[in-house]
């Protein structure tokens, strides 16, 4: 049996992506790990190239391919991950594939309950496995609380009808399955929101625009804080290894979101 992972990504280094722990993340338990770059020009493409160096290109393939779609959104997001999809395919004709964003990151210890549970459906009618998340937001002690990612489908089989594409306003969508297991328990960490407050305002500014069409910030009032500090879940539990130099060498948080700050809770 194989698994084979596919990421899409684009200026990973400028955004603070974790695409270097994603790719170190995914070869826990994938056979090899496919990542479409639409067009970086800060330095990703030589990450890439780094990273296959050490793996190999037996195990880590890339391609830089530009999207025809001008603006970014819901279609050119659902052409870039169909397009990693089918690299991955090609690279390496596995039985499943996984889908990760680059800002998204797997616990060591659940590697192999994911090569468990892909073990135990390849021969069986499911072709669609339904994960957890974690959505760390501002601060490495921090979850937003669900629901988050109800319709995200992660691992799917390799069959020719399961694609990405336009489904209301989800930019993960992928049709074409027919049963889904569920396993909450296995949990994908997604960092996404939690990157330094520059780069978060910047990604704020461009996700409404890629939402909801370049007039939106004409009509509206631009702020820097996305969400109150009441609203998040303290975080217990583990974070991965390949992200503890992450962790270690901390970021400027806004005030209102210092981990350190108990008086919120």
């Amino acid at each position: 049996m194989r698994i084979a992972t596919y990421i899409t990504t684009l200026n990973a280094i400028f955004w603070y992506s974790t695409l270097e722990q994603t790719i170190r993340s995914a070869l826990e338990f994938s056979d090899g790990v496919a990542v479409l770059d639409g067009g970086s020009v800060d330095g990703t493409l030589d990450l890439l190239k780094r990273l296959q160096r050490e793996y190999g290109e037996d195990k880590l393939v890339f391609e830089d391919k530009r999207c025809p779609y001008k603006q970014l959104g819901i279609m050119s997001s659902a052409w870039r991950k169909n397009n990693a999809r089918e690299l991955a395919k090609r690279a390496f004709k596995p039985d499943w594939l996984m889908l990760m964003d680059d800002d998204e990151v797997f616990l060591e210890k659940n590697a192999w309950t994911l090569r468990e549970l892909c073990e135990k459906y390849l021969k069986s009618d499911v072709d669609a496995i339904w994960l957890g998340t974690y959505h760390f937001y501002r601060s490495w002690w921090r979850v937003h609380g669900p629901p988050f990612y109800e319709g995200k489908v992660y691992v799917t089989k390799n069959l020719p009808e399961i694609k990405h594409d336009k489904v209301g306003s989800d930019r993960d969508a992928l049709t074409g399955y027919r049963k889904v297991a569920r396993h909450p328990e296995v949990k994908v960490y997604h960092y996404g929101w939690c990157r330094p407050d520059h780069v978060l305002a910047i990604k704020k500014f461009r996700q409404e625009i890629d939402w909801w069409g370049v007039d939106y910030w004409r009509k509206h009032q631009f702020y820097p804080k996305f969400t109150n500090p009441e609203k998040l879940i303290p975080f217990k539990g583990e974070h991965p290894q390949v992200m503890q130099p992450l962790i270690k060498e901390g970021w400027r948080w806004l005030p209102e979101f210092d981990e350190r700050d108990t008086s919120l809770w």
